[in-house]
């Protein structure tokens, strides 16, 4: 998951001068800023720590998970590590 994490922050940044990032799906493009998807990537690193204690991750965390790994080309041969 680290890997995911590293990938992650250095695919998802700005591509012009405002701090927005465009996310991905296999249709569309969302426009975000850039402090939200970064919180949201910090909250997937915790996920290993929560998962280490016993708790499963929520709908929403999956569902952005999902949304930023795609934003990020992440394949699922990358997901493993």
């Amino acid at each position: 998951m680290e890997s995911i994490i590293k990938q992650m922050r250095a695919e998802l940044v700005p591509l012009g001068k405002a701090d927005l990032v465009i996310l991905r799906t296999k249709s569309a493009g969302i426009v975000m800023p850039l402090d939200f998807v970064k919180r949201c990537i910090d909250a997937l690193e915790r996920i290993t720590i929560r998962a280490a204690i016993g708790e499963p991750q929520t709908n929403m965390e999956k569902l952005a998970y999902e949304l930023l790994k795609d934003s990020a080309h992440i394949g699922e041969g990358d997901s493993a590590k």
